[in-house]
């Protein structure tokens, strides 16, 4: 890989890791509106979305729905 492109990757590896997704936004938002308390719920609803989205990653389901000609 040339330095260019490990210039260009850098550049938008640190944009991607320094700024927020829409998951923490999403639970800094409800944490400051709602108090900690109320906000565990949607916290608890991101875990397990990404529990779920790793396990089916890890099982290979991926892989099979988009082999699938029916998906």
């Amino acid at each position: 890989m040339s330095f260019e492109a490990w210039g260009i990757f850098a550049l938008f590896w640190v944009v991607f890791v320094t700024t927020p997704g829409p998951n923490a936004v999403n639970c800094i938002s409800n944490g400051m509106s709602r108090g900690f308390v109320r906000s565990l719920p949607g916290v608890a609803a991101i875990l397990t979305q990404a529990s779920l989205f790793l396990a089916l990653s890890a099982l290979g389901v991926t892989a099979l729905l988009t082999a699938s000609e029916t998906a």
